[in-house]
Order: structure tokens, then C-alpha cells, then sequence
């Protein structure tokens, strides 16, 4: 299951990478919207109460490293816990919104 995930997020990057209409802003709606592409194994993973490989396949992506200043170790940290708490809940809640919907609700909440 891992191995999968791993596999999953590389192919997000690459077609994300690859996309001339990605920009910083379209990050996160590509992901949501890759992992409710991919909705069957993400909630396979949450089912058999193995959501933690989400979260390493996150923090492994995000790269946090020792050598790190501390600073940005804990920033990349936020973001990583961040990402996985909002893609777990969303799961829970049966993936009901789209990426840019989520996006938009994320900046609701920045701004209350």
C-alpha cells in the first residue's frame, strides 16, 4: 500500500509539473483533485485504518530533513500535518467537494 501511495503522489507531481497552467495557487486543488480521482484506494487506506501512510507519503514529499534549519523544518511540518488533516476529514466526509472548492473553503477559514 506504500508503495502505491508513493507511486500516486510521483504521478501527481509529474503531471503537475508538466501542466503549463500549474501555478502556485492551482497546487492544492490539483492534489485534492488528484486524490479524489484516485477516491477507491484513498478510501480503501482510511477504511482499513492505514491513513498514516497518506501522512508519511505527504511528509516524505514535503521533504523535511535533519540537516534543516529548525525554522523551516517546522514550517514544512505545518504545511505536511496541515495537508493530511484537511485531506482526512474531507475523506471522512466522503470527499464531497472538488479541489477548487476546497480551495475556496480554505480561504473562507484564512480570513475568519
Amino acid at each position: 500500500m506504500k508503495e502505491e501511495s508513493d507511486r500516486l503522489i510521483k504521478e501527481w507531481g509529474k503531471l503537475y509539473e508538466s501542466n503549463p497552467e500549474s501555478a502556485p495557487e492551482t497546487l492544492f486543488p490539483s492534489l485534492f483533485d488528484f486524490y479524489r480521482d484516485h477516491r477507491d484506494f484513498y478510501t480503501t487506506l482510511y477504511n482499513a485504518g492505514m491513513s498514516s501512510i497518506m501522512m508519511e507519503t505527504i511528509i516524505g514529499t514535503i521533504q523535511i530533513t535533519p540537516e534543516m534549519q529548525n525554522l523551516e523544518a517546522y514550517m514544512k511540518s505545518f504545511w505536511a500535518y496541515g495537508i493530511y488533516g484537511w485531506m482526512l476529514e474531507w475523506i471522512k466526509r466522503g470527499m464531497q467537494e472538488s479541489g477548487k472548492e476546497l480551495s475556496a473553503l480554505f480561504s473562507l477559514a484564512r480570513q475568519n
